[in-house]
């Protein structure tokens, strides 16, 4: 009899085990199906594939351990569960072909047969889920037997016996009830373990910055694909190894000993800190990384349980490269800075001389005739005004370099603009015997959309040198328009000279500052090598460029063009002549037809400046009055006003001492001083002149002083004006 129920209880337990095992086989189908389904929606395909290949392994680890289970049961019995088994495990093996299947597709952007063949893995996992199913039930219905089997043993032992068996089948029927109740329980805690591991796995699979755990010993357990991807190792070859591989020496040689101090006292400088490192990748290269480290503990430690830290790495190879860029470009912009303030005190300390120079020296040659003293005065004018144009070309050139040189947008005539330049330039030409022609090339433009003070620049640069490098024949201009139909007409001048030509390789060297042909052009013609460089950069800003042809001995041919802005509605004339362009001109009066009858304030602080700017405008017929700082003509203006005699025009120097022009000019502002105030100033840059107006200037007048424009300026603003009239003269 006791035979009889143990036999019982031990076959119970092992049927129950069994539905316990054949259910758990719906749990891993599932998570073979779901990896194709989840695609999808992924942004990596690569981690569904890793999903997908452990899945499928642990359902063929779940089915072996089934099989072998069987395989100790009764063959009549267990034949039919064979059968289903096998079934079973087909469906999932097409449910992971068929998953590779949708990966591929997916890779291959075929959306439609990807979604085709998941419609395929859906009704084989149905069929699955359905033969698992019927596993379940065919156990249940082998242990009912079993159950009934033995109930009908314990009737033919007797009523006692009966009884018995009967309670102790009762009693069994409750714990394989019971049994099977926990067996479900575990199975959902098992679910969502699982489902909280492949949770966490997700997270730390698509983690963008490496996560590396290891074990007390050093050793790594996990090694995710960003540190695969960074450190250029996979995680095959990382698991098990120790981390010091990834560290360059001597950190390397290092490592085992800050981890040994650590386990023995507890002291450490990384545990719980973000410091940077350096770390080393599989081809030996180093990188500088952030890393934190966090130690974790599984469990009760002092049982046993083990150690492990997880540490957290960022690349810092872009941030330190965007560091060390802009520490770069801050020392650049420093270097410019510097640069752009030492080339405008040197231009004040230049400028505020020649000034004197050049003044005194125009004085002074009205009132001599002997021609050995003209001569003089003459070359003592030529050689200021080339010194000042060599300042001019350097600042020209370092505003360009700094990206602080402004073009403007205005409407101007370029035929206007041309013959004005060679007006001027013929003078030079014929100082050498030289003809200087320019030809109109079909039809131009009454105007054009540019600025027509860096376009003389720019001529007059090409044009001197070109007459500076022709000894004999001529130099000729040739204008045209091109291509005026399109959405991008330009106006092309050709310079062309019959001078001592240029090489290849003299012209590729033609436009790098303070470079020319060679050193004996420099010897033989002078120059700073400024000239081309500055020329092509305005040419370029402009919208056109700048082209040279050449031939040693022959002459050269420079082609410079300049965008023209939209030409709708512009008139094309036809048959352009130089002397039609130079009518276009407007009269203007001479210098000795205008009369300054006004009262004028000088504040200079330099008395050469102030003896020669006084007598220029005391020539002119002006009343003048001289302050040596800023606080003597804040005075004098304050006072002239409140005694209702103020002065017409103030001219302020804007380098003084005691009281600088610019306070001087904010104070007047301040008090309510409505008077027109010129700024005067030997800083050229564009910057020092929107300081003056900024300040409270009327208008800016740079040092050295041109007469002409010191007496024009004077008088336009000593006219009477209400607000809002437009005042324009052309110097």
């Amino acid at each position: 009899m006791l035979r009889i129920y143990s036999d019982s209880v031990q076959e119970n337990s092992v049927w129950s085990d069994r539905v316990s095992q054949f259910s758990r086989l719906n749990e891993f189908a599932a998570a073979v199906n779901a990896p194709g389904n989840d695609a999808f929606d992924s942004d990596d395909v690569e981690i569904e594939k890793r999903r997908l290949a452990i899945a499928y392994e642990e359902f063929q680890q779940a089915s072996a351990a089934v099989r072998d289970d069987l395989r100790s049961g009764d063959p009549s019995e267990t034949a039919p569960l064979f059968r289903d088994l096998r079934l079973t495990e087909k469906q999932v093996t097409r449910i992971h072909l068929e998953a590779i299947r949708v990966f591929a597709d997916l890779e291959n952007k075929n959306q439609e047969a990807a979604g085709a063949r998941m419609a395929e893995m859906d009704r084989c996992f149905s069929r699955a889920i359905g033969m698992i199913g019927t596993l379940c039930e065919d156990v249940r219905g082998i242990q009912a037997a079993r159950f009934n089997l033995e109930t009908a043993r314990a009737r033919r032992l007797g009523s006692f016996e009966f009884a018995i068996v009967g309670a102790v089948c009762l009693i069994l029927c409750v714990a394989t009830w019971y049994g099977y109740k926990m067996a479900g329980y575990m199975r959902q805690g098992e679910k969502r373990n699982r489902n909280n591991e492949q949770r966490l796995k997700s997270i730390v699979d698509t983690a963008l910055d490496p996560i590396i755990t290891i074990t007390g010993e050093g050793r790594i357990e996990s090694f995710n694909p960003a540190a695969e991807r960074v450190f250029g190792y996979s995680v095959r070859e990382m698991l098990g190894e120790n981390i010091k591989m990834l560290m360059p020496s001597p950190y390397q040689e290092e490592h085992d000993g800050y981890l040994s101090r650590y386990l023995a006292t507890g002291e450490s400088t990384v545990i719980g800190r973000r410091r940077e490192v350096v770390a080393q990748k599989k081809d030996g290269t180093t990188f500088p990384m952030s890393l934190s480290v966090s130690k974790i503990i599984i469990g009760n430690r002092d049982k046993g349980s083990p150690l492990l830290f997880t540490g957290f790495i960022r690349d810092l190879t872009e941030q330190k490269a965007m560091e060390a860029e802009l520490i770069a470009r801050e020392a650049a912009e420093a270097s410019n800075q510097a640069k752009t303030e030492f080339l405008a005190n040197m231009s004040h300390e230049i400028r505020t001389p020649m000034t004197a120079i050049l003044g005194f020296s125009e004085v002074v040659l009205g009132n001599v005739s002997d021609p050995q003293n003209i001569e003089g005065l003459k070359t003592i004018q030529r050689n200021g005004e080339y010194l000042l144009k060599i300042i001019n070309d350097i600042l020209d050139i370092s505003k360009i370099e700094s990206g602080k040189l402004e073009v403007e947008q205005i409407e101007c005539s370029p035929c206007q603009v041309l013959s004005d330049v060679a007006s001027l330039m013929r003078v030079r030409a014929s100082a050498t015997g030289l003809p200087l022609e320019v030809e109109y090339e079909g039809p131009m433009p009454q105007h054009i959309r540019s600025d027509p003070t860096r376009l003389r620049q720019i001529l007059f640069n090409l044009i001197g040198n070109a007459i500076k490098f022709t000894e004999v024949g001529k130099v000729q201009v040739v204008a045209r328009l091109l291509d005026a139909g399109s959405d991008e007409p330009k106006m092309q001048f050709d310079i062309v000279d019959t001078g001592i030509g240029m090489t290849d390789q003299q012209i590729g060297k033609l436009f790098q500052p303070f470079v020319q042909a060679d050193t004996s052009t420099t010897r033989e013609f002078g120059g700073t090598g400024l000239g081309l460089t500055i020329s092509k950069r305005l040419a370029e800003m402009l919208g056109g460029n700048i082209q040279v042809h050449s031939t040693p001995g022959e002459g050269s041919i420079f082609s410079v063009t300049v965008s023209t802005g939209s030409l709708e509605g512009v008139t094309l004339v036809d048959n352009m002549t130089d002397a039609e362009a130079s009518t276009e001109r407007v009269a203007k009066p001479t210098i000795a037809d205008i009369r300054l009858a006004c009262r004028i304030l000088l504040a200079e602080d330099g008395p050469d400046n102030q003896r020669l700017i006084s007598f220029i405008l005391k020539k002119a017929g002006a009343e003048v009055t001289v302050a040596e700082n800023g606080q003597i003509a804040l005075d004098l203006a304050l006072v002239a006003r409140n005694e209702g005699i103020p002065f017409d025009v103030i001219l302020m120097d804007m380098q003084m001492p005691i009281l600088d022009g610019y306070e001087a000019t904010r104070k007047l502002r301040e008090a309510g001083y409505v008077g027109s105030i010129i700024a005067l100033t030997a800083h050229a840059m564009n910057s020092d002149r929107n300081k003056c107006l900024d300040a409270g200037c009327d208008d800016y007048m740079t040092k050295p002083i041109d007469r002409k424009k010191l007496i024009s300026l004077a008088e336009r603003y000593a006219l009477p004006r209400t607000p809002g009239d437009a005042v324009h003269v052309e110097i």
